[in-house]
Parts: structure tokens; sequence; C-alpha cells
């Protein structure tokens, strides 16, 4: 599967209206972590490369990556 804008926006409504806690970065968002997991995944990107492309730090994008593939 590709990485798509349906595909991130579709991932990202259902996390945010499952009614769970969701607990994405808050300097990130939902969308954004969602994006930050997928590119992690599909594209094999290490954290620190993620977190300088993003402006953020690698433990924010670790945590990001880890609550998108916690979610049920």
């Amino acid at each position: 599967s590709t990485l798509t804008t349906d595909n991130l926006l579709t991932l990202a409504n259902i996390i945010t209206t499952s009614g769970l806690d969701h607990h994405c970065p808050p300097s990130l968002g939902v969308l954004t972590s969602v994006q930050v997991a997928m590119l992690y995944l599909q594209e094999n990107i290490r954290q620190q490369a993620l977190a300088n492309i993003f402006g953020t730090s690698q433990p924010t994008i670790s945590r990001a990556i880890n609550n998108v593939l916690r979610h049920p």
C-alpha cells in the first residue's frame, strides 16, 4: 500500500473519532503523528531524520510512532 493523503486522513480520522485517548504529542497532532509513523514504517526513515524533517526531537517522534501503533 502507498502513503497517500487519503490514507493519512482516514487513519487520523479513525484515531480521533474512536473515543479512545490517543496521546499523540500535542506539538505534532494526530495527522502529523500518523504521517511520521507511516514514513517510519514504509520508508524506513530513522527517527532522528524524521525529527529533523518535522522540526522536533527524536523522543517526540518516538512517542508519535508508538502512540499511533498502539492505537487499536
